[in-house]
């Protein structure tokens, strides 16, 4: 269901992205047939064609990606992203048309709007934004917990556990 890379173990040795210091900024003026690697958090006002790898990504405004993206941190505020995303946390109030797998937190703020399906730890989806897609929600605890059997149902045959029907109904006043 998800075309997203299921490296999660890469994901959680990443460096958690200090937003806030950006290390590269590429400009509106400029656009990228190609692929972005980079250690640091990378600003990008500009339109990339190509996949994007990163600890710390901005999407900024002016800026758009069609490609897939993985990273530690990333934040999509009014731009656009087109591809699949693997993350441990994501902030979108752009557009991602994408499957997203993101370890940690999602938020959907009110302008944001993401079509595809999620498999994430936590998300929060603001009044006003849109998701249209399949929310599957995971963490560490699900893996440690024992599934437990159907077989609790089936334990005493014969008998009808969704049955609604009362047994005097045969009879009439």
């Amino acid at each position: 269901m998800f075309g997203v890379s299921t490296g999660k173990e890469v994901l959680t040795k990443k460096e958690s992205a200090d937003l806030e210091k950006i290390d590269t900024l590429i400009s509106s003026n400029v656009q990228i047939d190609g692929n972005i690697k980079s250690t640091g958090t990378v600003r990008l006002d500009c339109k990339v064609t190509g996949d994007v790898e990163g600890n710390g990504i901005i999407i900024g405004e002016t800026g758009s990606v069609t490609g897939n993206i993985d990273c530690s941190r990333i934040v999509i505020s009014g731009s656009s992203v087109t591809g699949d995303i693997s993350c441990n946390e994501i902030t979108i109030s752009g557009s991602v048309k994408g499957n997203v797998l993101c370890t940690d937190k999602l938020h959907l703020k009110n302008t944001g709007v993401l079509i595809g399906d999620v498999e994430v730890g936590k998300i929060v989806i603001d009044e006003g934004a849109l998701f249209r897609g399949v929310c599957k929600m995971t963490n560490e605890e699900d893996q440690l917990i024992p599934k437990k059997s159907v077989s609790a149902f089936t334990e005493t045959p014969d008998e009808d556990l969704f049955s609604f029907e009362d047994d005097d109904d045969s009879q009439e006043d």
